[in-house]
């Protein structure tokens, strides 16, 4: 059974030829020539058909069948080179097919392997015109080639591989196995261009071994996204597949391009990646590529994210990333009308980010809005932010976009805003203003101004126009509470305190009857003024003994009303004036004695001024010699005044000497 060829060299230069798959014609390296050899054919071609189908059945999986087949090529022909390579072949595939022999027989069968390889190369030291007529009988026939490669590539026969490589049309392979076996060999070698054919032979391979194989071993750039696209669409991926999706993400230095392009079309195809691994690996390193971050969110909704996960997202979107990109995250969320309550706390937690422009935070307080946010959602935030830190220059662009979602603000925000709050500075009353602008219950605020008064955080100017509007909205402090508000005026905020008790005296409030009193108690033995004295102060009122002493001995009141006052007061305590008991502290030791004797040894006041008490104080009848108690001992106060006339005052001295203290009939 022989076939004869014409000479392997180019008729014209005797050059090599070479197999061109198109027009199925040999042609010469060198010069060109086509070369459409006829074959001279003096049998049959059944052997060749035999070995055809042994290489085919391999391809297929079908061991028996090929064992069959190439003992009916050696009945033809043991010597024919067909024959021989079908030989290669089964013997090959009988030691990489799993269970086609007992793991004892592998020896032996390499051993064979070595020996019909050997056969082989007796033929001819390449390729024989034989072998190229039996190739060309296998024309169409790629699964045979494929097996031909994998074959001689693995004996390491690069000269047959490398020949039948020329005639392998990976197009027209249709075993899956067979495929895979060729992909993987393709790639292991390098070989991306034979790779790329066996890829676009979707339908004959097995594409989810193929598409894990591409994620792993293939070359970053444009052929491996469209490999991925084209194989995953056919892989038939389950859920469990996600994690071959998120160890490529994790693991892989691909593009951000390329990461995107395989969680799209994983996740479309049913193997979508877990959240986490989504925005790390591929929404962070999208950038501020709006078109590929909505490509992204939009293959995210396509899944169906519970809850859990579309927590997880948004807390990323509004806590780390930039303006930019997180809009058009919330946009396309929205767009894909995604169903979710939005956490208040990461709201808030916007609103204070540094790196965000004003205008960026109100753009993305207003699309948190498009998902579900309850009014108490909204009081909360706005709580949050009139409360906290942030930029002044910012607090009231934001406090303003704020208010436009809700219609009214809680009692408690409201007064913790105003009572602790000094963060807006000037602007406060303007902030304050838009609250009141709110639909408020003022009831519920009664009691806001006095507790504003009593621990004010804020300057005076910004402190005189809260208590004004306060006022203007209809608050008002009890007549106590204003007493107690006039008990701890200071320098900074006296005129404060006094325009707010006068304004509520004209608007009807009634002082207590004590409340002068009440005041000189506290306050007579530090600082008291005069204005807070005159609005304290009613006709019918009562002043204590000690109200009255302190008045007399310790206030630095006008000198010119000093002295009225004083008998003013002196009439509303009940008692002559100048008689009440008093302790004062004089050269060091505690003297007890009536108001007149302790305000000779003590005042400090002017002398018309001490002149005028002195006289209303005897004009009363008050005296001025009776016993004293001086540092636990009693005695006169001629005594004492006379044992300690060196160390007097020049006013003590001269009101002694004048009310005739030294004078033998004193």
């Amino acid at each position: 059974m022989a076939s004869s060829y014409k000479s392997l060299r180019c008729d014209c230069c005797a050059g090599t030829l070479e197999y061109n798959k198109a027009k199925k014609v040999w042609v010469c390296k060198y010069c060109g020539n086509e070369v459409r050899r006829e074959e001279e054919y003096d049998g049959l071609f059944t052997i060749k058909n035999v070995v055809r189908q042994t290489l085919l059945d391999l391809a297929s999986g079908r061991l028996d069948g090929a064992v069959k087949n190439l003992t009916e090529c050696e009945k033809i022909d043991a010597r024919y080179v067909g024959t021989c390579i079908a030989r290669l072949a089964v013997n090959f595939y009988t030691v990489i097919t799993p269970g086609a022999c007992a793991q004892g027989e592998v020896k032996s069968i390499f051993g064979r392997l070595k020996r019909d390889y050997a056969a082989l190369q007796e033929l001819d030291d390449g390729v024989s015109t034989e072998e190229e007529a039996l190739y060309e009988s296998f024309e169409g026939a790629g699964d045979a080639f494929g097996v031909l490669y994998l074959t001689f590539d693995s004996l390491g026969d690069t000269v047959h591989r490398d020949f039948v490589e020329q005639l392998l049309d990976c197009g027209t392979v249709y075993s899956r196995s067979l495929n895979d076996n060729l992909l993987n060999m393709f790639m292991k070698n390098g070989r991306t261009e034979l790779a790329d054919r066996v890829l676009g032979n979707v339908d004959n391979l097995d594409c989810k071994s193929a598409l894990f194989r591409v994620l792993s071993g293939y070359e970053d750039g444009g052929a491996k996204r469209d490999h991925v696209k084209a194989l995953a669409e056919k892989a038939g991926l389950q859920p469990d597949d996600r994690k071959q999706a998120e160890d490529y993400l994790k693991g892989s230095a691909d593009s951000g391009e390329t990461k995107r392009t395989v969680y799209c079309a994983m996740a479309a195809a049913g193997a979508p990646a877990a959240m986490d691994y989504v925005t790390e690996y591929v929404l962070t390193p999208a950038g501020e590529d709006e078109a590929a971050v909505r490509e992204i969110l939009t293959a995210v909704c396509a899944q169906h994210p519970n809850d859990q996960e579309l927590y997880y997202l948004l807390e990323r979107v509004l806590l780390q990333h930039s303006g930019t990109m997180a809009a058009a995250e919330l946009e396309t969320l929205a767009e894909q009308e995604i169903f979710i309550a939005m956490p208040g706390k990461y709201v808030s937690a916007m609103l204070t980010r540094t790196d965000l422009a004003t205008d960026e935070k109100i753009r993305l307080l207003e699309l948190c809005h498009c998902f579900r946010i309850d009014a108490r959602t909204d009081d909360g935030v706005l709580s949050g932010y009139l409360c906290g830190g942030g930029p002044a220059e910012e607090r009231l662009p934001l406090i303003e976009a704020l208010l436009g979602y809700v219609k009214t603000i809680s009692t408690a925000s409201l007064e913790r805003y105003v009572l602790t709050c000094s963060a807006d500075g000037p602007a406060k009353p303007k902030v304050l203003g838009l609250l009141l602008g709110l639909d408020l219950n003022m009831s519920f605020f009664r009691d806001l101004l006095k507790k504003y008064m009593q621990r004010c955080p804020d300057s005076g100017e910004v402190r005189s126009e809260i208590v004004r509007m306060l006022s203007d909205s209809g608050l008002q402090v009890e007549p106590a509470a204003l007493v107690q508000m006039a008990c701890r005026a200071g320098d900074g905020n006296v005129e404060d305190t006094a325009r707010m008790i006068e304004k509520a005296i004209q608007s009807g409030v009634r002082m207590p009857n004590d409340a002068l009193s009440t005041y000189l108690e506290t306050c007579g033995r530090g600082k008291c003024y005069g204005v807070l004295m005159g609005l304290l102060h009613t006709p019918g009122g009562r002043i204590s003994a000690e109200a009255l002493n302190n008045y007399v001995l310790y206030s630095r009141d006008d000198p010119a009303v000093k002295a009225k006052n004083a008998l003013v007061f002196a009439e509303q305590s009940g008692q002559p004036f100048g008689s009440t008991a008093c302790q004062v502290t004089h050269l060091g030791q505690t003297v007890r004695c009536n108001l007149l004797q302790g305000y000779v040894l003590t005042t400090t006041d002017d002398d018309g001024t001490a002149d005028q008490l002195v006289a209303a104080m005897l004009q009363a009848r008050t005296k001025l010699n009776p016993q004293i108690n001086a540092g636990g001992v009693t005695l006169p106060f001629k005594k004492y005044a006379t044992e300690n006339k060196s160390r007097l005052s020049p006013l003590t001295l001269r009101l002694c000497t004048e009310n005739k203290v030294f004078s033998l009939f004193f």
